[in-house]
């Protein structure tokens, strides 16, 4: 019974990821570290979804002008915060 539930278990979480996509810790300013150019992608693609997210990383002004926040920009948040 132990080996049944051990694959149902891994199952789930394989399941649950695939659905859910990347991590959303990477959303976290400072959580990330060195980012895969897939994880910035995703990270832009949450940034153009989430006024709050915009928010979060400290860039809500310029969401409201209509500029990007570069992937360098990014990357340096997703690392070291807004500090």
């Amino acid at each position: 019974m132990s080996g049944r539930g051990d694959r149902r278990g891994t199952g789930n979480r394989r399941s649950a990821g695939a659905a859910e996509g990347p991590d959303r810790r990477l959303l976290e300013p400072g959580w990330a570290g060195e980012l895969s150019e897939e994880e910035v992608e995703y990270i832009q693609r949450e940034l153009q979804r989430s006024r709050r997210l915009w928010r979060r990383w400290g860039y809500l002004g310029a969401m409201l002008k209509g500029v990007t926040i570069p992937a360098a920009t990014i990357r340096r948040i997703a690392k070291h915060g807004l500090k």
